[in-house]
């Protein structure tokens, strides 16, 4: 549901220090401004599966509302509106428009947008060829285009327009219009933005300074280079010094959220939330922190809901920001938003999570509940793995009804039942995990680059889910086909067969998820799964009698022997067979097929599966590793 995604967001974008009373109020306050309270309770849906819920322009608008949680100062988009319609698209476009005005930069891409559309826009960016074409109000792009020749008709979008001249004009248009840009850069931008206060004294470097969210309907305040502030450092009286201070503190004001201050001796470091968020890097302030625990000192704070007093005080990143530290010399830094040049690196991801203070477990569970929950609501999916089962164990249980006690009939209907009970384990576990894996590796990449967790809890949220779910499967497939087929009665010889058969299926199961991890398709992953369990079924003992020597490595190392073997030693120690002929009975044991002799007991057998089940969850773990390092996921 929509509600219940944007909060698993919070849980694990937020440090774990901040309730979670605070946090289902920051939820709802993301609902509220994206106008998604009315679904809030709607499923998602996934038209691939058939599941029916939110509209596009909705999902779209939960994706922005899951990162809006955290409070960011600055939002980037890449093309919000694709795919939709244009009243969806309007919606979406006029939800951003509104955390615009909540004091936030909202900086999106667009392809083909309408009139209507445009208009919602403060200022706009054409790029033709890496090159700015137009960068300014959007206001005043007509009559940009029109002073460089290209007068745009009437009853015509302007965004249709200039698009076609950048794209069928040629060349000659984009030079002619990037020229005009160049030479009237002043002119679009003005100094209107920093309302004629002087800019601080400062540095000698020149700074790449990033201002606050734009006017409705006004100048440009998203991202400029704007100024040069050239002084020496070290000059001018202490009473300059204070005059430079509070010019600084205007400029801040007029600008939006400046948050950068040079002095000669040394530079301020606020550990605020930049306005990246928390992938930001750490910004110098112009305002001094209040005390530690004193919200009230900074006027600012006090105008603020308690929910966002409390993230200014942890911020974003985690880190909290009561407290200052001061790096001396530290004339230069590196923005995270804007890329200026420096020498002074932002925290590391590590960092960011640490600080965060989330522990493993905690994302385990929530990740944990994350996939429950869209299990649990999928009723196509566990009708299908659940029928998988049921159809395969009724169809093999009425192939082998009852078996025969006769020699040289009923050992070997048992012995073929059982591999046919172990060939549908090694099938389907391996088909569920290649096609599970494909539908979610778009969102554990993107989620896994956010840093919102570790390959580690990801691994351990989906085994902690998938394990009971294993469990019902194979209760249900071998409660049927074990009374149906006549396998002995007896209350050890059914959980043998149990523990065996899962700890089998697992080991399938992480042959399936390897192969899916370290392939880009679906098809690759399947074949690739198939080819290796294909290998391990022909020499566990059933289909051959000998093995060559040089492959008899597979049949020491096929996890199917070491369970096949261990199934069949369950069943024919229990079971005597008649010799039709003779009359006379025979112990199972002295018709116990050759092939299938491992030179180890039957504990010593399962014993070896055990060791193969624990050392294929560390495969498993390693491979999402290797695959995420790689740029698999």
């Amino acid at each position: 549901m929509v509600r219940e995604v944007v909060l698993a967001s919070a849980q694990l974008r937020l440090p774990y220090a901040i309730p979670l009373e605070t946090k289902r109020e920051l939820v709802e306050e993301a609902l509220r401004d994206l106008d998604l309270l009315a679904c809030a309770d709607t499923l998602i849906g996934d038209e691939l599966r058939g599941l029916k819920g939110v509209s596009g322009g909705e999902r779209r608008r939960t994706s922005v509302a899951a990162e809006l949680v955290k409070d960011p100062r600055l939002l980037f988009l890449d093309e919000p509106s694709s795919g939709l319609d244009s009243e969806t698209a309007m919606g979406v476009v006029a939800a951003l428009s509104r955390l615009a005005r909540k004091g936030r930069t909202v900086i999106c891409t667009l392809h083909q947008p309408n009139s209507d559309i445009t208009e919602v826009f403060d200022d706009l960016m054409l790029l033709a060829g890496g090159r700015v074409v137009y960068g300014g109000p959007w206001a005043g792009a007509v009559g940009f285009f029109t002073r460089a020749g290209f007068s745009c008709p009437s009853f015509k979008n302007p965004a249709d327009y200039f698009l076609q001249v950048m794209t069928r004009s040629g060349a000659e248009a984009v030079d002619q219009l990037t020229s005009a840009y160049a030479a009237g850069f002043e002119g679009l931008w003005g100094n209107s933005w920093v309302k004629d206060t002087p800019t601080p004294q400062v540095s000698r470097r020149k700074l790449r300074l990033a201002s606050g969210p734009a006017a409705p309907k006004g100048p440009s305040c998203t991202a400029v280079e704007a100024a040069d502030v050239n002084v020496e450092a070290g000059t001018g009286a202490p009473a300059e010094a204070a005059s430079n201070r509070v010019a600084a503190a205007a400029w801040e004001q007029a600008a939006g959220a400046v948050v950068i201050e040079m002095s000669a001796e040394k530079v301020v470091e606020d550990k605020r939330p930049s306005p990246c968020g928390s992938s930001g890097s750490s910004f110098s302030s112009l305002v001094k922190e209040p005390s530690r625990g004193d919200d009230d000192a900074d006027p600012r704070l006090r105008s603020l809901p308690n929910t966002r007093r409390m993230l200014l005080r942890f911020g974003s990143s985690g880190v909290s920001g009561a407290g200052s530290a001061e790096v001396s010399s530290a004339w230069s830094f590196r923005g995270g938003c804007f890329g200026g040049g420096g020498d002074v690196e932002g925290p590391s991801d590590a960092d960011r999570q640490s600080a965060l203070g989330i522990p493993l477990w905690y994302k385990v569970f929530i990740l944990s509940q994350r996939r429950w929950r869209t299990w649990s609501r999928d009723p196509l999916y566990l009708t299908r793995e659940l029928a998988q089962y049921v159809c395969f164990a009724l169809f093999v249980g009425l192939v082998y009804a009852r078996f025969s006690s006769d020699l040289g009939v009923g050992d070997y209907a048992r012995s073929t039942c059982v591999f046919v009970m172990l060939c549908t384990l090694s099938n389907v576990p391996p088909n569920t995990a290649v096609a599970t894996w494909h539908e979610e590796r778009v969102l554990l990449k993107r989620e896994l680059d956010d840093r919102l967790y570790s390959v580690t809890a990801y691994y351990l949220a989906r085994y902690s889910v998938l394990m009971p779910f294993a469990l019902a499967q194979v209760s249900i497939f071998l409660t049927i086909l074990y009374f149906m087929a006549g396998f002995v009665v007896s209350a050890s010889s059914f959980f043998t067969f149990f523990g065996v058969m899962i700890m089998f299926q697992m080991i399938s199961e992480g042959i399936g998820a390897c192969f899916a991890a370290l392939t880009r398709t679906i098809t690759a992953g399947l074949l690739s799964a198939m080819l290796c369990l294909m290998v391990c079924l022909a020499f566990g003992g059933f289909l051959t009698t000998t093995v060559p020597v040089y492959f008899e490595w597979i049949h020491k190392t096929s996890y199917f022997t070491y369970a096949y073997s261990a199934l069949i030693e369950t069943e024919f120690s229990k079971t005597s067979f008649v010799n039709p002929q003779t009359g006379q009975v025979v112990p199972g044991m002295q018709v116990f097929p050759r092939q299938l002799v491992t030179g180890l007991s039957y504990a010593g057998n399962i014993g070896v599966l055990a060791a193969q089940c624990a050392a294929m969850e560390l495969i498993k773990l390693a491979t999402l590793h290797v695959a995420y390092w790689t740029g698999r996921i």
